[in-house]
């Protein structure tokens, strides 16, 4: 602190500096000169009389309009992005042994490891080899490496640095289907930029980070661009927009996780209530909605056709009570709580885990939520009132109430057990109603500050208007959220983990079991190309036992007779010389076979007297197998299993489904559908349908 003797000596220092400028820098004429509160002002004279270059008139015609137009939303949207990779600054970092700290990281990305294979070997990549005895790659609904943002970004960064482009390229998205509803309800270009700003720093989307999740960012992103789109189809009516809203539909699908898609579902009431209007005849909007609704399945069809063709093999956690969601009364309060010991405690009913209750945006964007309830015109209280209602089924969802109530009747429902997600998507509302009232105090007569400038003889004065002073809380809404947002933007380096794996790199294919619930250990396995089992997944094939691993590294001890022969780190690891990879069984004897190979396409070479062969890889549909390159057929059980002559063998599996070729086809129609469509509305002039 400056003590009274420190601010004597500071005032004093003041006094002298204008009296000397006073006295000792002379005035220009003094039509010219300018003051400021009755003091001449030698800086603001300078800057009054230096001339400033001025654009062109033909110039300034043309780049008024342009900045009304799509050139000022480009700009809105490159700040956008610029303020998106401001958040995920500490993401940015592409060394691919650098991770986010979220403890599940390391499993999130073995989806991604598909495109991996398929630059690798093609059509191999089809069956996910590397996981828990093998799975079909495209049935997979929680990872989301078919949407085409997780494709590209994991081709052309590699798995691990992919994951984090998709990261932060997805907090991008968030802006964009912010700025797009803003756009769409006719919100001013500030009221619906710092909507936008808002949303990417928005912690019900950044929060998802502090458990390591890709697949919950990537799937919020292409939610809420589905949401956005649906708003503009019922807000303006038309063939394009109900083509866009089928294309991001689809991909909200291809995006996986279930969570946002059931908050969009629920969603759906409240949009379509914005189609009654006096002058419209709703049932041709909703024929859109339809329309969209197919294409978007079709689009949708290479994942949907091998899930809904594996589902009935599937199993997953379950919870019947919905333990994990907060009441009703306490969801809205995560809007404005931002203490990170408040949100690691079991408080107000809700679990201690951030990533699945944080939701904050900050009490500036929730009064002015509230001041656009309160002073909404009366044109637009259909739309506000839908923005509430939608919010208020949000949290609703996301409270398990009406769950619990139907999981007696559906009992399926009990594995939605994450419910609680579904509260996010209560934030691009509130974020709408801000930015409308954001706009509607930005529409008030406020007035003009002079700031006490004048030039004599001259009718000129330097004012500004007061509605900038909501610059400064907006603002520093904007930064607080940012502040926040970085407790789960921290990264490690997790170089230790993949040299301590490379004692496991062998040239076979045997099973290896790493520490259980020790997630860092699998993403560097992956990469390595280990083929790990016992490892926790979202999901699990129901009723089929795990392959038992060759090698296994655990922290529990073993019976005094298993070997030991090795280690990674401290950790020991055992040996299972019986738990071959492939083995030969027949006279009484069994003969382990080398076998090489990539996902759905291994070979086995051995030579043994007769009998089965049987591969620790789990058999489904689409395996088919060849020995000595004349086709067999598969015995039935849960391994890949043929039988197979004496002497010296080369047999061949091969996963091909037929769901994923009717899938990929159906994909291409959707597509194909809309392209023509979307052709024949630009012949058309794209009528509005009202």
């Amino acid at each position: 602190m400056i003590g009274l003797g420190g601010l004597a000596a500071a005032i004093l220092l003041s006094w002298g500096v204008i009296r000397l400028l006073r006295r000792h820098v002379r005035p220009p004429h003094p039509h010219l000169a300018v003051s400021v509160f009755g003091t001449y002002s030698p800086v603001l004279t300078w800057v009054s009389m230096s001339q400033s270059p001025r654009l062109p008139k033909w110039v300034i015609a043309r780049l008024q309009p342009a900045l009304q137009g799509r050139l000022g939303y480009a700009l809105e949207l490159i700040l956008v992005g610029l303020w998106a990779l401001w958040i995920g600054r500490n993401l940015l970092d592409f060394d691919p042994r650098v991770w986010p700290i979220g403890r599940e990281f390391g499993i999130e990305l073995y989806g991604f490891h598909f495109w991996d294979q398929v630059r690798q070997c093609g059509l191999c990549g089809l069956w996910n080899g590397l996981l828990n005895g093998g799975s079909p790659a495209l049935a997979d609904p929680f990872v989301g490496h078919l949407h085409p943002l997780a494709a590209a970004a994991t081709l052309l960064a590699g798995v691990v640095n992919g994951a984090k482009v998709t990261i932060v390229a997805s907090f991008f998205l968030v802006g964009v289907s912010q700025w797009w509803i803003g756009r769409a309800i006719g919100l001013g270009r500030w009221s619906r930029l710092w909507a936008s700003l808002a949303a990417v720093s928005g912690a019900h989307l950044v929060a998802k980070v502090e458990l390591g999740s890709v697949g919950d960012v990537l799937s919020i992103a292409a939610s809420s661009l589905a949401l956005a789109s649906s708003f503009d189809l019922a807000l303006h009516p038309s063939r394009k927009a109900a083509l866009r809203f089928a294309l991001l539909l689809g991909l909200a699908l291809l995006a996986g996780r279930g969570y946002f898609q059931l908050a969009l579902l629920a969603w759906l009431p409240w949009v379509l209530w914005l189609t009654f209007k006096r002058e419209a005849r709703p049932q041709r909007i909703w024929r859109e909605f339809v329309i969209a609704g197919v294409l978007a399945v079709l689009i949708a069809g290479v994942l949907l056709v091998p899930l809904v063709h594996f589902w009935p093999e599937v199993a997953k956690h379950s919870d019947e009570l919905f333990e994990a969601s907060q009441p009703l009364e306490y969801i809205p309060l995560n809007l404005v709580i931002h203490d990170w010991a408040f949100l690691t405690a079991s408080v107000l009913g809700k679990t201690p885990y951030p990533y699945l209750h944080t939701l904050y945006i900050g009490w500036m964007a929730v009064l002015l939520a509230i001041v656009g309830l309160a002073r909404g015109r009366k044109d637009d209280r259909r739309l506000l009132l839908s923005f509430f209602l939608g919010a208020l089924t949000m949290m609703w969802l996301a409270s398990g109430v009406p769950f619990r109530s139907l999981v007696t009747v559906l009992p399926g429902l009990a594995q939605v057990r994450h419910i609680a997600h579904a509260a996010g998507f209560a934030v691009p509302a509130v974020l709408a109603l801000a930015g409308y009232g954001l706009d509607r105090l930005l529409e008030y007569p406020w007035p003009r500050v002079r700031l006490g400038l004048s030039q004599r003889e001259s009718e000129n004065t330097v004012s500004f208007n007061l509605a900038w002073i909501l610059a400064i809380p907006l603002l520093a809404s904007l930064r607080v959220a940012d502040q926040f947002d970085q407790n789960f933007m921290w990264t490690e380096d997790r170089r230790g983990v993949y040299q301590a794996l490379q004692t496991l790199q062998g040239p076979g294919l045997e099973w290896i079991s790493l520490p259980f619930g020790e997630h860092y250990w699998v993403e560097p396995g992956l990469a390595m190309g280990l083929k790990l089992t016992d490892v926790g997944t979202p999901w699990w094939w129901d009723g089929r036992e795990l392959p038992g691993p060759r090698f296994e590294a655990t922290r529990e001890s073993r019976d005094s007779t298993v070997s030991v022969c090795c280690a990674l780190n401290e950790v020991p690891v055992y040996e299972y010389p019986a738990n071959e990879y492939a083995v030969v069984e027949g006279g009484g004897q069994t003969l382990p076979c080398p076998a090489s190979g990539a996902g759905g396409d291994l070979s086995v070479a051995c030579t043994s007297d007769g009998g089965t062969l049987t591969v620790r890889e789990n058999a489904w549909a689409g395996w088919t197998a060849t020995v000595n390159g004349q086709p067999v057929q598969l015995d039935p059980g849960p391994w890949l299993s043929v039988a197979v002559p004496a002497g010296a063998v080369e047999v061949r599996f091969r996963y091909l489904p037929w769901d994923v070729l009717l899938g990929v086809i159906l994909t291409l129609m959707g597509v194909g559908l809309t392209i023509g469509l979307w052709v024949r509305a630009n012949r058309q002039g794209n009528p509005t349908e009202e």
